[in-house]
């Protein structure tokens, strides 16, 4: 039951911070708390933590889904803890080699998540962290300090938190929504992965 409750208290954490992100966000000058994002997680997360008196002036119930991250990086009990909340190896993953990593970074097995625009890049840095549990929890702990390829990434279109623009192809609606409205939507079961980066083990 706990474990559950960890995971449900991750998935809200991080859709809320996306939904966040995504509202606070200058297009045109692509500057924001979703750029920031993409290139140093943990400082951003702990710069919303920070609520009113923060860079971003967060609003409370942000500031307190960011601080549940913030706990959950110390706290490593369940699979999507961290900053860069990539999770255990589960179904085998370790035993792939980098390429095949790569087909299903390619394949889609992020979901929402564009790790597949620097697919082989991503792929040996799962597979270092998947066969490592002292790097995979570092990562967690500190992604830019600790990712394999982390200048490469910070400085790709997408970053070392490759969450994408609010996707407005898809869903028309999304950018009309206010960001209850747009939380409400993530953490709905049928996007629930954009809450823990890949989709949850069932």
């Amino acid at each position: 039951m706990e474990s559950m409750n960890l995971q449900s208290s991750a998935i809200q954490a991080w859709s809320r911070v996306c939904a966040f992100a995504w509202k606070h966000q200058e297009k045109e000058k692509k500057e924001g708390v979703l750029t920031d994002l993409r290139k140093d997680p943990k400082g951003t997360i702990e710069e919303i933590a920070k609520g009113q008196n923060g860079k971003y002036k967060a609003d409370s119930e942000t500031e307190a889904q960011a601080s549940t991250i913030i706990k959950l990086s110390k706290n490593q009990t369940e699979r999507y803890s961290g900053y860069l909340p990539i999770p255990n190896p589960f179904g085998g993953l370790a035993e792939l080699d980098p390429q095949k990593v790569e087909e299903l970074l390619l394949g889609g097995l992020t979901g929402a998540f564009k790790f597949d625009e620097e697919a082989k890049l991503w792929a040996d840095a799962l597979h270092q962290a998947w066969n490592n549990k002292e790097l995979l929890e570092n990562i967690r702990r500190d992604p830019l300090g600790n990712l394999p390829h982390a200048d490469e990434l910070k400085n790709s279109e997408y970053g070392i938190f490759p969450l994408p623009a609010l996707p407005s192809v898809v869903y028309q609606n999304l950018e009309n929504l206010d960001i209850e409205q747009l939380y409400e939507f993530l953490v709905d079961d049928n996007v629930r992965h954009i809450g823990g980066i890949m989709p949850p083990v069932t």
